[in-house]
């Protein structure tokens, strides 16, 4: 059983990231065998880092056996990490014939996740997934829900819109998109709020 880390961390260094970087060592040294490792090395001091205060895991340079087992060894230590999750950087599937392999097999992986634990998965774009293990701990740019800027776009947008329209069709619209964007920011308001304060 791995032991969690929490004394001895140089200043940069979050508890997750050493916490991740120790269950993957194992991955680091067998992925060796890969017949590209001499030119491209999976290492986790290259391919795991903390970004917006979340672990980010590249799996590029692995294959699909050697993917299912970084997924499986977070797993084990998913629960205890503060941060609430872990992303994945799967990458777009262009090395891929036909479907993104790396893709496919952290999604599969993730999907049983949900099932069996309850845990959450999320695309968060470019080529990456997100595991949420805890909503609450994740950190706020992870959060399910409507980013401000989607909404700030879909307001100019029908703004736009709406000034090439007739008045009886435009004043309406832009009264719609007005309430759509304070909908959101109340809705992503009251998200922020503790549980229990009103």
């Amino acid at each position: 059983m791995y032991v969690y880390p929490r004394e001895g961390l140089m200043p940069d260094e979050s508890t997750d990231l050493v916490a991740v970087q120790a269950a993957l060592a194992p991955i680091e040294s067998g992925s060796q065998t890969l017949r590209w490792a001499a030119e491209r090395p999976w290492r986790t001091q290259t391919h795991v880092w903390t970004d917006h205060g979340i672990v980010t895991i590249d799996l590029h340079d692995l294959n699909a056996s050697w993917t299912k087992k970084v997924v499986d060894r977070v797993a084990e230590i998913a629960e205890r990490l503060d941060a609430g999750g872990v992303v994945f950087v799967t990458g777009r599937g262009r090395h891929s014939i036909g479907v993104p392999v790396l893709r496919q097999v952290v999604g599969g992986r993730l999907v049983r996740f949900e099932r069996e634990r309850g845990w959450r998965q999320r695309d968060i774009g470019s080529g990456r997934l997100l595991l949420v293990v805890n909503e609450e701990r994740i950190p706020k740019r992870y959060r399910e829900g409507t980013p401000l800027w989607i909404a700030g776009f879909f307001v100019a947008f029908v703004a736009a819109a709406a000034w090439s329209l007739p008045v009886e069709v435009g004043v309406p619209l832009l009264a719609a998109a007005g309430w759509f964007t304070w909908a959101v920011r109340r809705a992503s308001r009251s998200a922020d709020r503790p549980v229990g304060e009103e």
